[in-house]
This record gives C-alpha cells, sequence and structure tokens, in this order.
C-alpha cells in the first residue's frame, strides 16, 4: 500500500512481508515494535474473518496514515 498517492514507498503487510523495522530502519524501536504488532493483527483479524475485506482495507489505509506520520515526524533511534 503506497504511504500517499505520489509516494514511492510502499508498506508491505501480510505473511510475505518484510518485516516493519527492515522496510522502516529510521523509525525507532518502541515504534517499531507497535506497527510490526498492528501489522500482524490486522492479518490475523481478517484470516480469521473477523473484520471484512472493507474493513481490512480502511484499517490499512490508517495503518499507512500513521506509519507515513511517523517518518514525517522523523522518530529514529538516536546514533
Amino acid at each position: 500500500m503506497p504511504l500517499k498517492k505520489d509516494a514511492t514507498k510502499t508498506i508491505e503487510l501480510g505473511w510475505g512481508a518484510k518485516p516493519i523495522s527492515e522496510q522502516f530502519p529510521q523509525l525507532d524501536k518502541k515504534e517499531v515494535d507497535h506497527f510490526q504488532r498492528d501489522s500482524e493483527d490486522l492479518s490475523r483479524l481478517k484470516i480469521r474473518g473477523l473484520i471484512s475485506h472493507t474493513e481490512h482495507r480502511k484499517a490499512v489505509s490508517r495503518f499507512a496514515k500513521k506509519v507515513s506520520a511517523a517518518l514525517k515526524k522523523g522518530t529514529h533511534d538516536a546514533p
């Protein structure tokens, strides 16, 4: 899913996706841990049929906005 309409960077989600820490190494560990858990939970809820395809699509869109905001905010581990 693209982070925004004109962005070239995408977020990979699902069983074959790289971990969030590899996709966005500039984010700090705490934020990465939260985003990784969110990503896994979104997939689990959809696979188990607890949320519909439409609900999943909306949730993924909100997830992408949160990741994009974190990247713009410039959260990162100190060197």
